[in-house]
């Protein structure tokens, strides 16, 4: 199962593994209980994404795809985190104040699609 929280959220008991994806370390860093396992910083959107998704310029359903894209360029990343996924629970971290338009839900929308459970085995 793939849960989606905010970085600054109380950390829970059924978290599982805590995943950051923000480009950015956020300007409110958790306390040292809310520090995630790691910080993916390689399956964040690239700069220039990233800056036109925030400042508007791109809408979330545009910004899904093109970040999808960048992460299709990506996979090798996704065996350990399908496999927390299928082992327990991964929580994907985010630092956005929308907590339904974020990396951390557009990143789960993709894992989900491209989970080789579901007979997709883009990743295997």
């Amino acid at each position: 199962m793939i849960k989606v929280k905010s970085i600054v959220a109380e950390p829970s008991d059924d978290d599982g593994f805590r995943v950051f994806v923000e480009p950015v370390w956020p300007g409110q860093a958790p306390n040292e209980k809310r520090i995630p396992d790691i910080w993916f910083r390689d399956l964040a959107p690239g700069p220039e994404l990233y800056s036109r998704y925030l400042s508007g310029i791109l809408k979330w359903e545009d910004f899904l795809v093109r970040y999808h894209r960048e992460l299709e360029r990506c996979t090798g990343y996704f065996r350990d985190l399908q496999d927390y996924n299928r082992s327990g629970v991964l929580t994907v971290l985010h630092a956005s104040p929308d907590p339904e338009h974020n990396i951390a839900v557009a990143l789960k929308m993709f894992m989900e699609k491209n989970d080789p459970g579901t007979g997709r085995d883009e990743f295997r």
